[in-house]
This record gives C-alpha cells, sequence and structure tokens, in this order.
C-alpha cells in the first residue's frame, strides 16, 4: 500500500504512513469519570479531520530525498497545490503546510510529520 502526491506529470509514490491521518475521519475522544462518578468526554478538536498529517516514522534517504525535491522544486512549499491520493485510492487536492526538513533518526531512516491542507472545493 502506499500514498501518491501528484502534480503535473511529476509523481512522488510513499509507503503508507505509520499514523495516516484521512480527511472526514472521526477523532476519538478520551473517556474519563471524574470524582464523583460522573463521566467526562473531551475531544482533542472540532471532531473532524480536516487537514490530514500523514506520520512517516520510517522513510528511506530515497523516499526523503524524493518528498523533499517534490516539495521544495516542484510544488515550492505552499505556493502550488497538487493532488494527494491516499492508501483506499481516494483524492484530495491540497496544500503543503509543513514537515520539511525531517529528522534523520538513522543511516536510510527519517522522521517526518508532513502536514497538508486541503484546498476547498469552489
Amino acid at each position: 500500500m502506499s500514498v501518491t502526491l501528484t502534480s503535473g506529470s511529476t509523481v512522488v509514490t510513499l509507503p503508507t504512513p505509520d499514523y495516516p491521518e484521512d480527511p472526514g475521519d472521526a477523532l476519538r475522544q478520551t473517556v474519563m469519570r471524574a470524582m464523583g462518578g460522573r463521566i467526562v468526554s473531551v475531544t482533542q478538536s472540532n471532531g473532524v479531520i480536516r487537514d490530514p498529517v500523514l506520520h512517516f516514522t520510517d522513510l528511506s534517504e530515497t523516499d526523503y530525498n524524493n518528498l523533499a525535491s517534490f516539495i521544495n522544486n516542484t510544488v515550492v512549499g505552499a505556493t502550488t497545490s497538487f493532488t494527494y491520493t491516499d492508501w483506499d485510492s481516494t483524492s484530495y487536492t491540497v496544500r503543503y503546510v509543513s514537515g520539511i526538513p525531517g529528522q534523520q533518526v538513522d543511516l536510510d531512516q527519517w522522521v517526518v510529520d508532513l502536514a497538508l491542507a486541503v484546498v476547498p472545493v469552489a
């Protein structure tokens, strides 16, 4: 399984993120029991993921370099929108928000939290 980033004829294929977020997915709520026995529920945000963050914990050097080149040279950061296709073959028009540079944690291992913003459909 994989995800793809596409801009014009440039396509970058990456392995499926370790902790992917899919736009429209519901967030989990934290449910606790407070003193006195009442139940408390806390939602981490508005309840629905709008802008995905793709958490890669084991990107190879080649995959990282391809991703960095795509972000820095092809779409020039947040300048140009591009198509993000997830592991279920669902496509979204997005812009880059953050995540490059990532963190190199071993010789051929990069950790990247790639934040994307879904472009609203007009």
